[in-house]
């Protein structure tokens, strides 16, 4: 069931995903490389209720909870990095999250805005 009360105070679909849109595009050029075939993934925003995000390899998007807006933009980097890191690392192993740290060196702090 959808809580209507949290929805409330979250930008439509369209806006959200221009949001996402526009800080993936920020980040892209450190993530370029490792991209499937190097290009800019697809972004998409869903109403994810257990996830911020996730990360589609043989598809190449990148996909974001919608209430992900409702978060402070440091948690909306984390989020948009760790998803992008996963290209190169689909796991969430030692290597993975030193790639986060290589970009976000406070990724912890950020990760707990999340809580």
């Amino acid at each position: 069931r959808r809580d209507a009360a949290l929805d409330a105070d979250l930008p439509p679909k369209a806006e959200a995903l221009a949001r996402m849109t526009a800080l993936c595009r920020a980040y892209y050029p450190r993530f370029a490389a490792t991209c499937p075939g190097g290009a800019f993934p697809r972004i998409a925003v869903r109403d994810m209720r257990t996830r911020w995000g996730s990360c589609s390899l043989k598809t190449g998007t990148l996909a974001f909870s919608r209430r992900l807006c409702g978060t402070p933009p440091a948690a909306q980097e984390y989020v948009v990095v760790h998803e992008f890191c996963h290209f190169a690392h689909p796991d969430h192993s030692p290597a993975f999250w030193a790639a986060v740290a290589a970009v976000l060196p406070d990724y912890r702090q950020r990760r707990k805005l999340l809580r």
